[in-house]
C-alpha cells in the first residue's frame, strides 16, 4: 500500500505547535498549583504530559532519520541533559543560598543521571518536577532499539504493554511510596500510540503478523496492563486536546486568518524544553 506521504515541513509545524500547547498546559497546571487556592486549580493541564508523549512518538518516528541505537541516543542525550543540568545546578544553588537547605549526596546524583523518579522519595528530595526525564530515560533507549520492527502493529502494541506492565511492576512492587510515583507508568501507552500514529504517517499502513499463541500473549500482557497500570482517561484526553487544537483552534485560526496563535504555539514548541527546565 502507498503512504500517504504527508508533506514533512507541514506536519514538523504542526507537531511544533502541538508540542507548544503541551508544555503551556504543564505550565498552567503548575503554576495554578501554585497559585491557586484549590490543589488542583487547573487539573486538566495535567494532560498535557500525555500530549507532549503522543506528539514525540510521531515526531521520533515519523520524522526521525535513519540512524543506529547510539546515534539515535547521542542526539537525545545532548538535547535533553545540558539545560537539565544547568536548571538542577541553578536549583540546588538557590535553594542553599536562599533557604539554606542541603540534600544528600545519592540523592543530587541520581537527579543529574536522570533517574530522580526510578527510587521513590529520592525523586521529590530535590526538584520533583523533573520526574519527566526519567520518563525520557526510559522511553528513548525502548525506541532506539525497537524501531527496527515499528512497521509491525503487533511487536510495537506488545512492546508498548510489556514497557508499561514494566514500569508499573517496578513502582507497584519495587519502589517505596509507589502511589507518588506510579503515574511515570501511567504514560508509557502514550508515547507507543505515537509510535503507531508516526509509523502510520510515514507509510500508510502497518503490517500485523500473528500466530496464536503470539496473540494470547499480547492479548494477556495487554489484560494485565490494563489491570494494575493503564490511566485510560490519560492517554484518551491527551488525544483530545490534540483533536481540540487542531480540529477547532487551529481551524478557526486559520478560517479567521488569525496566524499569532499558531506561530506563538509553535515558539513554545521549539522551546519547549529550555520552557520545562525554566517552569
Amino acid at each position: 500500500m502507498a503512504g500517504i506521504s504527508p508533506d514533512p515541513v507541514r506536519c514538523g509545524r504542526l507537531l511544533d505547535e502541538l508540542k507548544g500547547v503541551a508544555i503551556a498546559c504543564i505550565v498552567l497546571y503548575h503554576c495554578a498549583g501554585v497559585f491557586s487556592e484549590q490543589e488542583d486549580g487547573f487539573a486538566f493541564g495535567r494532560f498535557g504530559v500525555d500530549l507532549f508523549l503522543i506528539r514525540s512518538g510521531v515526531g521520533l518516528t515519523f520524522l526521525g532519520k535513519p540512524s543506529t541505537p547510539v546515534d539515535f541516543l547521542r542526539r537525545r542525550f545532548w538535547r535533553i541533559a545540558p539545560s537539565s543540568w544547568f536548571a538542577y545546578t541553578a536549583y540546588l544553588l538557590a535553594g542553599w543560598v536562599i533557604l539554606r537547605e542541603g540534600y544528600p549526596a545519592a540523592h543530587i546524583v541520581i537527579h543529574y543521571l536522570g533517574l530522580q523518579s526510578a527510587f521513590g522519595p529520592m525523586g521529590f528530595e530535590v526538584a520533583p518536577a523533573f520526574w519527566f526525564i526519567t520518563l525520557l530515560v526510559y522511553l528513548y533507549p525502548i525506541l532506539a532499539f525497537t524501531t527496527r520492527w515499528h512497521h509491525r502493529l503487533d511487536l510495537v502494541v506488545l512492546t508498548g504493554c510489556a514497557a508499561t506492565v514494566a514500569a508499573g511492576t517496578w513502582y507497584r512492587w519495587v519502589v517505596p511510596n509507589e502511589s507518588q510515583m506510579i503515574y511515570v507508568a501511567y504514560r508509557v501507552p502514550s508515547f507507543f500510540l505515537g509510535i503507531v500514529g508516526g509509523q502510520f504517517l510515514r507509510n500508510g499502513c502497518m503490517s500485523y503478523r500473528v500466530s496464536w499463541w503470539q496473540g494470547m500473549v499480547i492479548a494477556l500482557v495487554a489484560v494485565r496492563w490494563s489491570q494494575f497500570t493503564l490511566q485510560a482517561d490519560s492517554m484518551l484526553y491527551g488525544v483530545a486536546i490534540a483533536a481540540a487544537y487542531v480540529l477547532v483552534i487551529r481551524a478557526a485560526c486559520r478560517s479567521w486568518g488569525l496566524t499569532a496563535l499558531p506561530r506563538f504555539c509553535g515558539f513554545l514548541g521549539r522551546r519547549s524544553l529550555e520552557i520545562f527546565d525554566l517552569h
